[in-house]
C-alpha cells in the first residue's frame, strides 16, 4: 500500500543531495564534492590534451581542470522517470535520467530505479515536505532536502 499523501510529497518537490553514509562512513556534500575530481565518485570524465597523460579514475588520480558540481539535485515525475541533475562543475549541467515505480506492499514505502535492466530497491527512511532519505539495499543512505 503506496500512502497517497507520500506519493505527492516526493514528486512534488527537487531534492538536494544534503549527505551520504556509505559503507558506515558519513559523508558531507562537501566531501562528496571534495572527492569529485579525485575519481572517488561516478565520475567518468577524463582530462587530456597534447602535451600530458589522459589522467585515469582512480581513487588516487586527480582529473586535470576539474571542479566538482556545486549541486545534485534529484526529481521524481508522476509518471515514473527520475532526473539525477549535476550542476556547477567544470563539465558542465549533466542529468542521469532513469525510471522508478513504487513496490506497493505493506510496511515501510520503497520503489525501485531502474536503470538499464538494473533494479536498485530503495527505501524510504524519511518523508516529509522538507526531508528525504532513502536507503539502498546494501544499507548506503542518501539525505536529501527539498528545494
Amino acid at each position: 500500500y503506496v500512502d497517497p499523501i507520500s506519493h505527492v510529497t516526493l514528486i512534488n518537490n527537487t531534492w538536494s543531495l544534503q549527505g551520504v553514509t556509505e559503507e558506515g562512513e558519513s559523508l558531507t556534500i562537501a566531501e562528496i564534492f571534495e572527492r569529485w575530481c579525485n575519481g572517488g565518485v561516478a565520475n567518468t570524465s577524463t582530462s587530456s590534451d597534447s602535451t600530458s597523460n589522459t589522467a585515469s579514475n582512480t581513487a588516487d588520480s586527480y582529473v586535470d581542470d576539474c571542479s566538482p558540481p556545486t549541486s545534485i539535485n534529484l526529481q521524481f515525475s508522476a509518471y515514473g522517470s527520475y532526473n539525477l541533475v549535476f550542476s556547477g562543475g567544470s563539465e558542465g549541467t549533466s542529468v542521469d535520467a532513469g525510471k522508478w515505480i513504487w513496490i506497493d506492499e505493506p510496511g515501510t514505502p520503497k520503489f525501485y530505479l531502474i536503470e538499464d535492466d538494473y533494479r536498485e530497491v530503495m527505501k524510504i527512511l524519511d518523508l516529509s515536505e522538507s526531508l528525504l532519505i532513502l536507503r539502498t539495499q546494501e544499507g548506503d543512505t542518501y539525505r536529501f532536502a527539498a528545494l
